[in-house]
């Protein structure tokens, strides 16, 4: 009878600790839609780790600078150091393509193939201009030949936000702006806010964000912190950034081009920007669940 016993409570052990979510080690996939989720942080990750090791030198512990920290020291290494003026023909040109698979032995032109950013049309390269997602003038000249940092727009797109901060609800050149304000495609604020946080540990000895919705450009600040944490929840990553990530990085080639740079660290695990920066202030707490 005792022996029954054990092995009943051992089978309902093992049934379920095979329930239950693991914290750590393998791949975990996350919704690419681009809908609202819940606001409140948790450790779980996108899972778009291709190489399985990519960040095996990051735990569970790593928080504040620490974390950020350990991701410059991941990251920094294979940055792009494209001239900015060429970032075109070096690397927009492949990167922000929608058909990467196409080849241009088959007719095709990845010129007539480009993705616009904040909308999610295609267009002609000759339509477009680069936007700086991290305003030159605030500082992203430290950053400019990063393409992933710098983005194909339309031209009035560009214009109609001039160097604001990312402010929701503001659609003003200098005092704030938000893509869905502006009347674009409302997800994209979650890739806005990922590409701030990549510029913030790239650059993290030049380029700072902060918790308001503007600053003297001589700071070198970004922001509106609190509302770039909300976005990075409530819009989850999109097939159309991984598939980026993955092209700048060369696991996916692109018009018969491969590139070998680093990734974007928030794209593949976005619970890092909490980790990172949730402990700011209170309404940053109150937004990462801390």
């Amino acid at each position: 009878m005792k022996l029954v016993k054990t092995l009943t409570i051992l089978s309902i052990g093992f049934l379920l600790a095979s329930c239950t979510p693991s914290s750590g080690g393998g791949k975990k996939h996350r919704s690419s839609g681009g809908g609202d989720s819940d606001s409140s942080f948790s450790p779980s990750t996108s899972g778009d780790d291709p190489s399985g090791d990519y960040y095996a030198a990051i735990d569970d512990s790593m928080m504040g600078d620490t974390l950020k920290n350990k991701l410059y020291e991941i990251i920094h290494p294979a940055k792009a150091k494209s001239d900015y003026d060429a970032i075109w023909s070096n690397y927009l040109l492949y990167s922000d393509v929608t058909h990467p698979e196409y080849s241009p032995k088959e007719g095709h032109k990845a010129s007539d193939d480009i993705t616009a950013f904040y909308r999610g049309t295609v267009g002609k390269r000759s339509d477009m201009n680069k936007e700086h997602v991290w305003p030159k003038s605030r500082g992203g000249s430290y950053i400019e030949g990063d393409p992933h940092m710098v983005r194909p727009t339309l031209v009035s797109d560009n214009t109609s936000r001039g160097n604001s901060f990312y402010v929701e609800g503001k659609a003003t050149e200098h005092d704030g702006w938000d893509p869905k304000a502006d009347g674009m495609t409302e997800n994209y604020r979650g890739d806005c806010a990922r590409i701030i946080f990549y510029c913030a540990v790239q650059e993290k000895d030049h380029l700072t964000l902060i918790d308001e919705e503007s600053d003297a450009t001589s700071n070198n600040t970004m922001g509106k912190l609190s509302d770039l944490l909300r976005w990075n929840l409530n819009y989850q990553v999109q097939d159309r950034e991984k598939l980026r990530n993955n092209i700048l990085n060369g696991v996916v080639t692109s018009y018969d081009h491969q590139f070998n740079l680093n990734r974007n660290p928030f794209i593949d695990h976005p619970e890092y920007a909490c980790r990172i920066w949730g402990g700011t202030n209170s309404t940053t707490k109150q937004i990462c669940g801390m």
